[in-house]
């Protein structure tokens, strides 16, 4: 890969300083970036879960644990994490795994079922993607991004009207007048065409996210 990752010269150490980092791992992974964004979006996460590890030691249950990390990690970097593990490492699984984390965490958050959508696209699961697609619609109508996403890779809704042929007037109508209608709702950003899969390949998973944390 040609690009340099930009490494602050500064040490990290503070929570103010790993949001720096998850700052840059998501510009990375928007300008296709995905190794870059990998490696700074994992050591995010290693300085942030640090903070818990005392904390951890006295929690009563994994619940416990789990929920105290999952406070200090933003969901938008479980997110954008999934999305960079997919494109550069083609680890599909794993990357759909911790989109799935950030829809936990923020479940009417249109942005993260964008990356879900992008992950099993990149996949070629046409299926799981579709899932993708209209749970991010159903949670979160009005987030213009994944709309033009469906529409490049050639997604159709359901029908309004479930126990009437899609091609039935009456849902053509009633589609034509929800799209009208969630047309004029606020969206969010411009995203871009389905990226494609960095060529080179390393692999940062969620295991080695684990063993860095210990560290």
């Amino acid at each position: 890969m040609s690009e340099q990752i930009k490494r602050p010269e500064t040490t990290y150490s503070a929570a103010n300083d790993a949001m720096d980092l998850v700052r840059l791992g998501i510009e990375a992974a928007k300008a296709e970036r995905y190794r870059d964004g990998l490696d700074y979006l994992a050591e995010a996460y290693v300085l942030l879960t640090r903070r818990v590890e005392v904390w951890s030691t006295e929690a009563h249950s994994a619940e416990q644990t789990y929920a105290t990390i999952k406070d200090v990690v933003p969901a938008v970097a479980l997110s954008y994490y999934g999305l960079c593990l997919a494109m550069h490492s083609k680890n599909f699984t794993e990357a759909s795994t911790f989109c799935e984390l950030a829809i936990r965490n923020e479940r009417f958050v249109g942005e993260h079922y964008l990356n879900l959508a992008r992950v099993w696209w990149h996949a070629h699961n046409r299926r799981k993607m579709a899932e993708a697609i209209n749970r991010g619609m159903k949670a979160s109508p009005s987030y213009a991004p994944l709309q033009r996403f469906a529409e490049e890779v050639g997604f159709r809704r359901d029908p309004v009207l479930g126990f009437l042929p899609r091609e039935s007037l009456f849902n053509k109508a009633l589609g034509k007048l929800r799209h009208r209608i969630q047309g004029k709702s606020p969206g969010g950003g411009a995203t871009a065409a389905p990226a494609r899969p960095a060529a080179a390949k390393r692999k940062v998973t969620k295991s080695r996210i684990r063993k860095d944390s210990k560290g």
